[in-house]
């Protein structure tokens, strides 16, 4: 379709960052999912591309309340009569079911992919710090189809012109769009969401023998979850460092393989993840966190929706007074 373009924070209250280096790179298998394909092209070149199949002439609706802003989402995603590609219409109510204001393509919808994006980033579906997410696995969420409509709507979001997540740590971000899944990626100790589950492994990374280990692996009854990750064998001190890493890939990335594999094929929609395929570096600035420089055009831009009186009234005169007085202060104050 689009060929035509051919286009950690880490909690460091276990380690040091020191005792966190292993030495296989954090994102071993990368190269493999085209990195350097045609790099040149922008997201919004590819975005753009992707929206041409957008339809106009037929509607899907979302109501949403905005205390209940994931159950409104997944009645309209379930209804059967649902597209993707259709144009999307956001009527959102208060709690009483009252409207609130006009529909239209924009405002509210480019409001609900917002909502929707920052409530699921911080649901049971996603665990980690806020700027490094991986998916979880929950049972629940699983049978109900949470992850495939979770990736179903992080992929609308982006070609209906809404915001990316841009909170996924690298190696979930690319284990997601990578053919093999979660294999030859690799986590941080840092990433294991169990706080005492970090404080085990950090103590059994910096044991000196295989003696120390053994007895680690026993009193903290990590024997058991060894087993389960296929890492269980007779301690050798050189065999440490290779042990944790692996069990620490299997925790947070290997044994979750269904829960990518479901919001693997939600972002299949409008053709969201095989252009990631084609762009895997472009894409990570809308999945990915990347810190941003403040300027006086962005900080004014988070204030560009602001509602503004009536043309030609004396409030709008001084709103009009104090807006330069802010643009003058913005420009100053960035300067200093």
């Amino acid at each position: 379709m689009y060929a035509a373009l051919l286009f950690n924070q880490a909690n460091s209250d276990v380690l040091d960052e020191d005792d966190l280096v292993f030495e296989d790179d954090h994102m071993l298998g990368a190269p493999d999912v085209n990195e350097n394909t045609m790099q040149n092209v922008t997201l919004k070149e590819i975005l753009r591309n992707l929206s041409e199949t957008l339809t106009y002439d037929k509607i899907s609706k979302f109501n949403i309340s905005r205390n209940h802003i994931w159950k409104g989402t997944k009645r309209a995603l379930n209804r059967k009569s649902f597209q993707p590609r259709n144009k999307i219409s956001v009527k959102f109510t208060d709690n009483i079911g009252a409207s609130e204001g006009a529909v239209d393509l924009d405002g509210p919808a480019r409001e609900f992919f917002t909502l929707v994006t920052k409530w699921l980033v911080n649901s049971q579906l996603f665990f980690g710090v806020e700027t490094s997410k991986f998916l979880s696995l929950n049972a629940n969420c699983l049978e109900e189809r949470e992850y495939y409509l979770a990736g179903q709507i992080f992929a609308m979001s982006l070609v209906h012109v809404g915001p990316g997540p841009k909170c996924f740590a690298e190696s979930c971000y690319y284990a997601i769009v990578k053919e093999t899944a979660t294999q030859n990626f690799h986590a941080d100790v840092n990433d294991v969401p169990d706080y005492e589950l970090r404080s085990s492994f950090g103590r059994l990374l910096k044991a000196s023998d295989a003696k120390e280990a053994t007895q680690i692996i026993n009193n903290e009854k990590l024997d058991v979850l060894l087993d389960m990750a296929g890492t269980f064998q007779v301690v050798k001190t050189a065999d440490i460092q290779n042990m944790v890493q692996k069990t620490v890939d299997w925790y947070v990335l290997g044994r979750v393989q269904a829960a990518y594999n479901s919001f693997r094929e939600g972002l299949q929609a409008l053709g969201v993840l095989e252009a990631m395929r084609y762009h895997p570096g472009v894409f990570r600035e809308a999945f990915c966190y990347t810190p941003e420089i403040l300027t006086a055009s962005s900080f004014e831009a988070l204030f560009a929706n602001v509602v503004r009186q009536c043309e030609g009234s004396n409030r709008r005169l001084v709103e009009n007074l104090v807006l330069s007085h802010w643009h003058d202060f913005l420009q100053d104050f960035l300067r200093a």
